[in-house]
């Protein structure tokens, strides 16, 4: 009982390490290399003035970023993009 409580501690502490946002990393890559390397390149993601303070303002820049792609990212895409973003950039709890 003992051994399966550590582990069960550990995979909770595992999973927090790679962000609580649900979604797929590797397929929100994919969609963002399609779609929005179009208009601009990942450095606005780290530049230091970056207007991104918030994991609810990358929602809404992303609503924005859609229109401007001519695209419109069903809920699991867009939960997949932000996923990545998060991931490899924002790191927002």
């Amino acid at each position: 009982m003992k051994f399966s409580l550590v582990g069960l501690a550990l995979a909770g502490i595992l999973s927090s390490a790679h962000g609580a946002l649900p979604g797929d990393s590797v397929n929100g890559k994919r969609l963002h290399n399609a779609n929005c390397l179009g208009c601009h390149d990942a450095a606005v993601y780290s530049r230091p003035d970056r207007t991104i303070k918030s994991l609810d303002a990358l929602r809404v820049q992303l609503d924005g970023c859609s229109h401007m792609a001519h695209r419109k990212f069903s809920l699991l895409e867009s939960q997949d993009i932000l996923k990545y973003l998060n991931d490899d950039y924002y790191h927002f709890p």
